[in-house]
C-alpha cells in the first residue's frame, strides 16, 4: 500500500505532535543558609548544633540539583531583590525542640516563597512533627530526630516545586 502525498503530511504531523519536547525544569536561586524568623523559638543550641539553616538548603539542592543555583547568602523571606531570575525564599518560623529529659513532640515548620521580579509568585507553610522518646539532652538523638523531620519536609518542598501554587500547606501544615 503506497501512501498519498497528503496521508503522508498527515502520519507526519500526528508523529511530530506526539513526540514529546525535551521538558525544561524551571530553575530557581535559593541561598546556602536559611534564617530562623524572630520568634521561631530555635534555641541556640539547636542552632548551633544541628546546622539546620545549611542542611534545609542542601538537601534541597541535592534532592534536584538540576533545579537551582545557590546565592550563597542569607536572604530573608519577603524581600524584594529577585536578581532578574525565580529566587525560593525560605524562613524557619518554628522549631519545637525540648531541652530537657522527656517525651515530646518535635517540630519544624518553614515558610516559602518563589519571587520574580520582586512579585510573589508562589508561596506555602510546610510543616512536621513526630513523638520522641528518651533524652533531648542527647544533641545527637535530638539532632538525628529534627534531621528526619526536616527530611520530610524536602520531600514536600520538592513536589511542591513541581507544580507551585500560592498559599499552599504541605505537610502537616493541610
Amino acid at each position: 500500500m503506497r501512501l498519498s502525498s497528503n496521508a503522508f503530511a498527515l502520519l507526519a504531523l500526528i508523529l511530530t505532535s506526539c513526540a514529546s519536547a525535551p521538558v525544561t525544569r524551571q530553575e530557581y536561586w535559593m541561598s546556602n543558609s536559611i534564617p530562623f524568623a524572630e520568634g521561631s523559638g530555635v534555641s541556640g543550641a539547636v542552632k548551633s548544633k544541628c546546622n539546620l539553616d545549611t542542611e534545609l538548603s542542601e538537601q534541597i539542592v541535592a534532592a534536584e540539583s538540576d533545579m537551582f543555583r545557590m546565592l550563597g547568602r542569607t536572604k530573608v523571606l519577603g524581600g524584594t531583590e529577585s536578581y532578574g531570575r525565580k529566587v525560593l525564599y525560605l524562613q524557619f518560623t518554628e522549631v519545637l525542640s525540648r531541652s530537657s529529659l522527656d517525651v515530646g513532640t518535635r517540630r519544624i515548620q518553614v515558610q516559602g516563597e518563589i519571587k520574580e521580579d520582586g512579585e510573589a509568585i508562589a508561596s506555602f507553610i510546610a510543616s512536621r512533627r513526630t513523638l520522641s522518646f528518651g533524652t533531648a539532652l542527647d544533641w545527637t538523638s535530638t539532632c538525628r530526630i529534627l534531621g528526619h523531620i526536616l527530611n520530610a519536609l524536602v520531600r514536600d518542598i520538592i513536589t511542591w516545586l513541581e507544580n507551585p501554587t500560592m498559599d499552599a500547606k504541605l505537610g502537616d501544615a493541610r
